[in-house]
């Protein structure tokens, strides 16, 4: 936090007043004038008396910090304090009120709008906007602009009562599949399919339409459309009837570009599946997505007709008795299943996301993780920024298998040079671990200054975390890389001495798993003798 500039506030208030006079001359709205007020009880002064230094970092450190904390709302929602701070500090660099060490006027006004710009992209990341959101919003339609002004009103024991609770009730983290995942789902979807052939068969002409504006029988057939299929196609807007035929609509070839939101104007134009029982399918996909499972079909909460209406939609699929929402019907689904009242903690594309954020994708991304970091780091100015994510993500209380998955994202991204010395700073801590093997096998430590029954320490936890992230597979996975036989056999020598509590646990999964049969029996002797050592003490 910045030290108050510790003139009478008198003075202050005077200074507010004249900015809001100049604000009004130029026809410009100061939104919250208490902001005004903040600011400059926050700013620091410049080397000269009287004059605020203001720079575009501090525009992040006031909007996204310190008046969240003071407000006690959530930053997306502080935002907006944006369209007071940006004419403010116009006006003080006019009034030759800023400090020379301050940043130029322009990029100060530009960050702001920045902040503003990326609270509205951000919204949908951020649970505690979005129950604020609901709250206000009621059934009204509002705009981004509009909710937040209504948020900002709000009596500070009503938002301490909706927030109440908030990150309990909340699912997630949920990470949605990236733009291109969700293009290339929608392209398949059946509707999506059905309507472009539809509009094909219309070609330049049309389709002479019969019997009271229904399709030909032979086009109908040849289409496999009936009459429910076509009064959809038509609410949806794809095609629309004129003088006895059936023509396409020039606007629907530009929503093709983007295949998401032709199955988004698709499912909201069926209006005959009762919504209750889809808001209730919506809200049980959403929970199993968010917990990386399937739905037994046989128990899905909805009658066949809405199951059948997200398989339609190509929102859903269905494979040996079990739903899971597609690509495309993460996004859509999940929005529906907010407007009923479940708060979904979604996690934001990797170039919007902070620190905290981009940590938490780890178990949905998995391997993958390191695409997002790699995206992320473009938009980050710092140059540590692999010390800033392992430091943060190497807490104690963090599964070893992601602390894996960081320090491995990190070498690929930014190299050695900048992950070998936070890596060093892990040993001999809760992560010891994976430390210590990945220094190992990037040579940053020679094997023969550390103890052998550390190194087989080091491994167990490696194929403990690996086991716990991915199952039986990767832990066959990562004894298979250590070569043939003879190695694997070496290697299991090595780790069967160690004292972690789990190195029974790992020999006796590759003894009941492993593929060459020697390993098998070997791990399988190795982990008797291990049992019968502890018991010995």
């Amino acid at each position: 936090m910045q030290q108050p500039w510790g003139t009478d506030p008198e003075l202050r208030d005077h200074l507010v007043w004249q900015f809001v006079e100049w604000a009004g001359q130029r026809a410009d709205t100061v939104v919250h004038v208490e902001d005004a007020i903040t600011a400059l009880d926050w700013s620091s002064l410049g080397p000269s008396a009287g004059a605020f230094r203001w720079t575009a970092s501090d525009v992040d450190r006031f909007l996204l910090e310190y008046l969240p904390e003071r407000l006690a709302l959530p930053a997306t929602v502080c935002a907006n304090g944006a369209l007071t701070l940006g004419p403010l500090l116009h006006f003080l660099a006019r009034a030759g009120m800023l400090s020379p060490d301050s940043d130029l006027p322009e990029e100060i006004e530009e960050r702001c709008e920045e902040v503003w710009e990326a609270a509205e992209h951000r919204a949908s990341y951020d649970v505690a906007a979005k129950a604020l959101f609901q709250h206000v919003r009621g059934g009204e339609e509002l705009t981004f602009a509009e909710q937040v002004s209504r948020v900002r009103t709000m009596p500070a024991d009503e938002v301490k009562r909706v927030l109440d609770g908030v990150e309990r009730r909340a699912v997630g983290p949920l990470r949605l599949p990236n733009e291109r995942e969700q293009a290339f789902a929608a392209e398949r979807a059946p509707v999506f399919v059905t309507f472009a052939q539809l509009r094909q068969a219309c070609g330049e002409d049309g389709i002479e339409l019969v019997d009271k504006g229904q399709l030909p029988e032979n086009v109908a057939m040849q289409l496999g459309m009936g009459g429910s299929e076509l009064a959809w196609a038509l609410a949806a807007g794809a095609v629309r009837r004129f003088k006895g035929r059936l023509v396409r609509v020039a606007a629907w070839q530009k929503l093709e570009r983007y295949p998401l939101n032709v199955i988004r104007k698709a499912f909201a134009a069926q209006t005959r599946v009762p919504r209750r029982s889809l808001a209730q399918l919506s809200i049980e996909l959403v929970r199993a997505a968010v917990a990386r499972r399937s739905v037994d079909l046989a128990e899905l909460p909805a009658p066949g007709e809405v199951v059948d209406f997200l398989m339609d939609c190509g929102l859903m699929f269905a494979l040996g008795g079990e739903a899971r929402l597609t690509a495309c019907g993460m996004p859509i689904l999940v929005d529906l299943a907010e407007e009923n009242g479940l708060l979904v903690r979604v996690l934001p594309p990797p170039q919007w996301a902070n620190v905290d954020e981009l940590i938490a994708a780890i178990a949905a991304a998995g391997d993958e993780w390191a695409d997002d970091v790699r995206e992320w780091s473009l938009e980050q100015p710092e140059r540590h920024t692999a010390r800033i994510l392992i430091s943060r993500i190497a807490t104690p209380d963090r599964p070893t298998a992601h602390v894996m998955v960081a320090i491995q994202a990190c070498g690929d991204v930014f190299g050695d040079r900048q992950t070998v010395p936070p890596v060093r700073l892990l040993l001999g801590g809760p992560h010891d671990g994976p430390a210590l093997l990945w220094l190992l096998r990037h040579k940053a430590l020679d094997e023969g200054d550390v103890p052998a029954v550390r190194i087989a320490d080091a491994n167990v936890a490696e194929l403990a975390g690996l086991l716990d992230s991915g199952g039986v597979q990767r832990v066959l996975d990562a004894v298979a890389d250590h070569g043939d036989t003879a190695r694997t056999v070496e290697f299991l020598n090595l780790v069967w001495r160690s004292d972690h509590p789990r190195t029974c646990e790992v020999l006796l999964v590759i003894a009941e798993h492993y593929g060459d049969d020697t390993v098998a029996a070997h791990a399988q002797k190795l982990a008797e003798r291990h049992r019968g050592w502890h018991t010995r003490g």
